[in-house]
């Protein structure tokens, strides 16, 4: 689903998931997949008035808990859990991406569509394989950063893992070796309608 702000419409559109798994591996705490086949057809990259996009919103790209999940739990009184949750390790073999569209849209301030807010752009992965996935986490950002680069959006890879940067772009070792050619900006800060109009 979409973080909240960003609209009623699902995340993605995900008609298959396959996954071939050791079943041993489930009792070890660490699940050992031989192979996991995902298709997505369509997935939503939302920016909103404030210029927030939502994959900035998802734990798996800001490393846990959002900004606005702990400003909320400190309203709401809510305490801190004594042991921090962790991130499901797995080892994914063999992943195979199908990845057909991204929807790029803008909302006004009252999270309507702005006028001309809206554009669909084939990002036509077929079959694509990743070996060696070592998190769900790690698949997010594979999405990502593939909707990211169809969009025309420059990104840096600070919220892309260590392990998959090496798969990305070819064993970059550091974050600042991380940012694609002609980079400007944090991915938060960019868009692919063109620069943000000041509003009066």
């Amino acid at each position: 689903h979409n973080p909240e702000g960003f609209g009623k419409e699902p995340l993605a559109d995900v008609p298959l998931i396959h996954v071939d798994y050791e079943l041993g591996s489930l009792l070890s705490g660490k699940p050992h997949c031989t192979l996991v086949e995902i298709e997505i057809r369509d997935v939503q990259a939302v920016r909103n008035a404030d210029g927030d996009w939502n994959f900035t919103k998802l734990k798996a790209l800001s490393g846990g808990e959002t900004k606005d999940e702990g400003e909320r739990k400190k309203e709401e009184g809510e305490k801190a859990p004594e042991t921090p949750s962790k991130k499901l390790e797995m080892q994914i073999d063999k992943l195979v991406l199908t990845l057909v569209q991204a929807t790029y849209t803008e909302l006004d301030k009252g999270g309507a569509v702005k006028p001309g807010g809206q554009k669909v752009v084939p990002i036509g992965l077929d079959h694509e394989v990743f070996e060696d996935i070592q998190s769900p986490e790690e698949i997010a950002q594979l999405v990502g950063w593939k909707v990211a680069k169809a969009g025309g959006l420059n990104l840096a890879m600070a919220w892309v893992s260590d392990s998959l940067k090496g798969k990305l772009v070819g064993g970059l070792k550091s974050v600042g070796e991380g940012v694609t050619k002609g980079a400007k900006g944090l991915f938060g800060k960019l868009n692919p309608f063109g620069k943000k109009k000041k509003e009066d």
